[in-house]
């Protein structure tokens, strides 16, 4: 049964949210805190509504039916301490409130709003320590230790319900060098974008857990040591290469370039290509029985025009057995983690995929859009393809409240029974305030 009580909280909250914008700036909030050198504190609360429904069966060939509904509202505080011998001090509490859960389909733990990751959780998902290193005459350069979300190529912030992914690091940045940003580091353990606080392994983990447990081997490793850099010195081009040596696991290599054909023109033409292999170190081959040996590619052609742009491009995984699957603990900048309700198929040996990305914004609007088709045609057991389409619509309704709805449509075919073809429907709805 649902609490009406509870199913009204969130949009009750919500409205009070948006009342503040009459009556008070949100950076006036806070700042006799900063005034008086206390540091600085912002956040932002955050109502999310979302539900699926789904029939047939799954890429799995697992039975598929029925809906599941939850809503959530969650309280994202950061702090960062004013600077005392070029260090600082930096934290960030989510603490989210389950509102209600409902509908036929409950899945695993019995709980709607759990199926979905939109239940109940609490946590510190950042607390570190910054050291700025201007008094070395290096601009720009820091070093951060502790829990801390990262942005980049193997490891996006990907916050996709209430929280980003976050990692319990030691990571140094420099961009003391004209055109170049070079980021090197330790990631020793790992927390999901996951409401999911139960889990003591594998990477949908809420919890801060080791690497060996993200990857659910027997055995215990020492995370992963990584380098990116970023070089802006070509005229016309980015180009990014980035390495992850996981101990005892696997080591990713990557390279990225976008090249402008024509940067002085209205209407820019961006060629766009990045490339992945990754092969497994120590112990991993003995220890599961399987290899790594994954090369994989995206490429697309993005044109833009003021506002708006859209991109066709492909996603390429080489082989057709499973150590050629490209293997993927954190979300990253790829294209296959982009849909609402992202599968891995796109990330199997011998996979392609298709993708069509466009977006649009005018004035405090933005729209999105994503087609994503990926075809598998090997022996692995989920052979056939899936076929997805994602619509999402974003306004700031304030300088501080916004709002964005997300809709998405996914179907599954496989191709040893038309019985096995299964369908589902998602939305999400976000309605914020930052302060």
């Amino acid at each position: 049964m649902i609490n009406v009580n509870k199913f009204a909280t969130p949009y009750i909250l919500t409205i009070v949210c948006l009342l503040l914008t009459t009556t008070s700036s949100a950076k006036d909030l806070f700042h006799p805190l900063k005034e008086a050198g206390y540091g600085t504190l912002t956040g932002k609360i955050q109502h999310l509504s979302m539900g699926r429904t789904r029939g047939g069966l799954d890429a799995f060939g697992s039975p598929l039916g029925g809906d599941a509904h939850s809503g959530t509202i969650a309280l994202t505080g950061d702090y960062l301490s004013p600077e005392f011998q070029d260090f600082t001090l930096g934290l960030q509490y989510v603490h989210a409130i389950e509102i209600y859960s409902r509908g036929g389909f409950e899945g695993e733990d019995g709980n709607q709003a759990y199926n979905l990751s939109n239940s109940d959780f609490s946590l510190l998902n950042n607390a570190f320590i910054n050291y700025d290193f201007k008094r070395f005459g290096l601009k720009d350069t820091k070093i951060t230790i502790g829990r801390q979300s990262l942005d980049l190529n193997f490891v996006a912030n990907y916050n996709i319900r209430q929280k980003d992914q976050a990692f319990e690091a030691i990571v140094f940045e420099t961009k003391a060098i004209d055109n170049l940003t070079i980021t090197l580091g330790h990631l020793e353990k790992f927390s999901s974008w996951t409401s999911k606080d139960n889990l003591q392994h594998g990477s949908n983990s809420n919890n801060f857990i080791s690497i060996e447990k993200v990857e659910n081997v027997s055995y215990s490793t020492n995370g992963f040591e990584f380098i990116e850099a970023q070089f802006l010195g070509v005229p016309n081009a980015e180009i990014s290469v980035y390495d992850y040596y996981g101990h005892d696991l696997y080591n990713t290599l990557g390279s990225k370039i976008d090249y402008t054909i024509n940067p002085d023109s209205e209407l820019k033409y961006i060629l766009r290509f990045h490339y992945i292999k990754q092969w497994d170190v120590g112990k991993f081959k003995r220890e599961t029985g399987t290899g790594v040996k994954a090369n994989a590619f995206q490429t697309g052609l993005k044109m833009t025009f003021k506002g708006f742009s859209v991109e066709p491009g492909i996603f390429k995984v080489m082989g057709n057995d499973p150590e050629d699957n490209l293997h993927v603990p954190f979300r990253g900048r790829y294209i296959i983690n982009e849909p609402l309700f992202e599968i891995d198929l796109g990330f199997e040996g011998g996979s392609l995929s298709y993708f069509l990305e466009s977006s649009y914004g005018w004035g405090k609007n933005s729209l999105y859009f994503l087609y994503l088709q990926t075809e598998q045609s090997t022996d692995l057991p989920r052979d056939g393809f899936s076929r997805e389409f994602n619509l999402i619509y974003s306004r700031d309704i304030t300088e501080n409240a916004f709002l964005k709805i997300k809709l998405g449509n996914v179907e599954y075919h496989n191709h040893d029974s038309v019985d096995k073809d299964g369908y589902l429907n998602e939305y999400r709805f976000f309605l914020g305030y930052r302060f």
